[in-house]
């Protein structure tokens, strides 16, 4: 095949038979030719567009994925936006912990020393108590003594000659 014409010749009916059939076969075969490559090239077209499908699929799905990342990452700023808040509040909650056991402390401190005086005056309690009732216990102790004396003398002192009476003694 030749990009030329073929020289056809002149035979007895203007054209020699070899010489057509030649140009026939190298059209038959351009044209079988012509046939491949266009199967090949629609071939190569549907593959490239098989390609496109999927590489349109595939943007699609990162198109979503993206958009799906975007949602996460506005909920996860939006999350640590309310963990900040929450951190500051729980800080907060602590400084106010801490003062309030300061406050705790010192009170329990001052109650501690003032409990230490009650249950020092407490312990001297009993003395203070034997103390004041010392002179009561001392004047019954003196009067029991006495009134023993006195049922001794009336234990020794002769019967009544009235027959027999004698006055009631309570001891």
């Amino acid at each position: 095949m030749s990009m030329k014409p073929p020289d056809l010749g002149k035979g007895p009916f203007w054209y020699r038979r070899a010489a057509v059939d030649q140009v026939l076969a190298d059209r038959d075969l351009m044209f079988r030719y012509v046939q491949q490559r266009t199967r090949d090239a629609e071939a190569r077209v549907v593959e490239l567009e098989a390609a496109l499908a999927a590489t349109s699929a595939a943007e699609s799905r990162k198109d979503e994925d993206l958009a799906r990342l975007g949602a996460q990452l506005t909920d996860l700023t939006n999350r640590s936006a309310e963990v900040d808040r929450w951190r500051q509040r729980v800080e907060a909650e602590a400084q106010r912990l801490a003062a309030w056991r300061t406050r705790v402390l010192t009170t329990a401190g001052s109650t501690a020393a003032r409990l230490k005086e009650l249950h020092d005056i407490m312990d001297t309690i009993p003395e203070r108590v034997e103390q004041a009732f010392a002179p009561v216990i001392e004047g019954e102790a003196s009067l029991q003594r006495r009134m023993g004396i006195v049922v001794g003398i009336l234990k020794s002192v002769p019967p009544s000659p009235l027959g027999g009476r004698t006055a009631p003694v309570h001891p």
